[in-house]
């Protein structure tokens, strides 16, 4: 019925795949990338990694929401991190964000983004594509940058573990659901 869960499905970002029902031209087989070290944000705008995948819904879908989660702390005295969501080559402008935090800071941030597929026609500020929009598998995707190369951030990676200072490899994890 409508509304439902057609499927859905989580990976950590080590190069894991999992395989769901063919579709079209497309195999089933869904992957993340392999985040193998930590991410500094410079001030120009980059790729966060783990953060893409390339996916094609089943047939019926109505929604899709991509999910990413990250560590990210304080590189510089302040850490400020613009990000920007993709649907192939179209920036979702109105999923822009900005956080920002102290010298002090690190931790989990999640990034959530529902994509409509509905009617005529898109309208790709927001993440609407028209019902025949997604046809072929498409890649979703973030990017960030920092304020200045004075207010850097580093990704997928500690500052503080077990009572010390200690970067720790802490790898993102991306999530796809599809609801008819």
């Amino acid at each position: 019925p409508a509304g439902s869960i057609i499927e859905t499905f989580t990976l950590p970002c080590a190069g894991k795949s999992i395989e769901l029902a063919a579709r079209g031209s497309h195999d089933g087989e869904f992957s993340s990338e392999n985040v193998t070290a930590a991410q500094l944000i410079s001030s120009t705008y980059a790729d966060l990694t783990g953060s893409s995948i390339t996916y094609l819904p089943p047939a019926g879908t109505q929604l899709v929401i991509y999910k990413f989660q990250y560590q990210w702390k304080h590189w510089n005295n302040h850490a400020i991190i613009h990000t920007k969501f993709w649907i192939d080559s179209n920036e979702v402008t109105k999923a822009r964000h900005t956080n920002s935090r102290n010298s002090s800071f690190e931790g989990i941030t999640t990034f959530e983004w529902p994509i409509i597929i509905s009617g005529p026609a898109a309208d790709t500020t927001i993440g609407h594509l028209a019902v025949n929009g997604w046809a072929s598998a498409k890649t979703l995707k973030m990017q960030a940058r920092s304020f200045s190369d004075g207010y850097q951030s580093k990704l997928h990676d500690t500052k503080w573990w077990d009572g010390a200072e200690s970067s720790q490899l802490s790898i993102p994890t991306i999530s796809i659901t599809a609801i008819s």
